[in-house]
């Protein structure tokens, strides 16, 4: 595995100039509406 790999999401800015392999999880908003509800809003 590349769990040694592993940059802290506060470092990610540093991803591009890092030695591979490095990796992050990004995590964005999130929603407290569900799938089914999302794909309702979306329909026109």
């Amino acid at each position: 595995t590349f769990d040694y790999a592993r940059v802290d999401e506060g470092d990610a800015p540093r991803l591009a100039r890092m030695k591979a392999p490095a990796w992050t999880f990004i995590h964005g908003p999130r929603s407290s509406l569900s799938s089914s509800a999302i794909r309702k809003l979306a329909k026109p």
